[in-house]
């Protein structure tokens, strides 16, 4: 019988080799912080001086979780808003004030992260974490371009990742009348 110069052994090793190289890869893909965020938009109600008066509001509720399998820490939370939203101070001329909303490239409402805050830390497979702020009516949020009827919120964590949450926007007619 004549002899083959194929080499079985290394045909082996090259395969397992390879096997493994991609179990790795897709381990470490998948061994990490996975954040996911949601927002909504509601009218909350509560009662002042016992019954007498009822006063409804519109309160933003962020949520974040982390369900991957290391911890994440997140550095800041913000809203886009509109340049109309943005609080000038009083005495400036419609002309400054108009000039100065042009010059803005965007704004946003910060939820976190706006000061020297320290970072929230979100432990793995489960960790979580909610922001419930309240929403005046003369700030008006940015609808996201490509969909009027919901807005963005984003999250960054100190890795330097951005993760984007949706939520659908409150139309203006469903505002609260003694929302101030």
């Amino acid at each position: 019988m004549p002899e083959s110069n194929f080499n079985w052994l290394g045909l082996c090793g090259a395969i397992t080799g390879t096997v493994a190289l991609l179990l790795n890869l897709r381990q470490w893909r998948h061994d990490r912080a996975n954040v996911k965020v949601t927002a909504e938009v509601s009218i909350t109600n509560t009662d002042i001086n016992r019954h007498v008066h009822t006063v409804s509001f519109v309160v933003l509720t962020i949520s974040v979780v982390n369900i991957g399998h290391r911890p994440a820490s997140v550095k800041r939370v913000w809203v886009p808003i509109t340049n109309e939203s943005i609080p000038f101070p009083p005495g400036l001329t419609p002309e400054v004030l108009q000039n100065m909303r042009d010059t803005l490239q965007q704004t946003e409402l910060v939820v976190f992260g706006g000061g020297n805050e320290k970072p929230i830390d979100l432990k793995q497979d489960g960790g979580h974490f909610q922001w419930t702020i309240q929403i005046k009516k003369g700030i008006k949020l940015l609808p996201d371009p490509k969909d009027k009827d919901s807005g963005n919120v984003f999250v960054e964590l100190t890795s330097g990742d951005k993760i984007l949450g949706k939520f659908y926007m409150l139309p203006a007619d469903k505002w609260p009348i003694n929302d101030q």
